[in-house]
């Protein structure tokens, strides 16, 4: 029996417009297209493929032109699959994700964590 993957998102997905992100697999660098984003999670486009349940570090940014989100921290990987074309579509839930928000010509807006660190 399939599942429908919208009837398992707790929070709606907004696109991105394949912005560039920064993953870390242990010391090495995975380039990812940021492909959408909600607030417990993103969905990303590599060509390498992610080990489901790892730990990464992500280094990026989300950017509309009016508001800019830099994004530091920890993601897990809870999906990841083939596409056609040799691209790995995979989702990402954000673990412990700090973040700062910027308006074109001004200073931080606002900043946080996306959950209290583990410890």
């Amino acid at each position: 029996m399939k599942v429908e993957t919208a009837e398992l998102r707790r929070h709606e997905r907004t696109p991105q417009g394949l912005q560039g992100v920064i993953l870390r697999v242990g010391g090495r660098e995975v380039p990812a297209k940021l492909a959408d984003a909600s607030e417990s999670g993103l969905g990303v486009e590599t060509f390498v493929p992610l080990s489901v349940g790892s730990v990464l570090e992500l280094d990026g940014h989300l950017d509309n032109g009016e508001l800019r989100i830099e994004l530091q921290g920890k993601v897990r990987v809870v999906h990841c699959w083939s596409r056609d074309d040799g691209v790995f579509r995979v989702g990402l839930s954000l673990e412990d994700v700090g973040y700062r928000q910027f308006r074109p010509g001004w200073a931080a807006a606002n900043s946080g964590r996306s959950r209290p660190p583990r410890r």
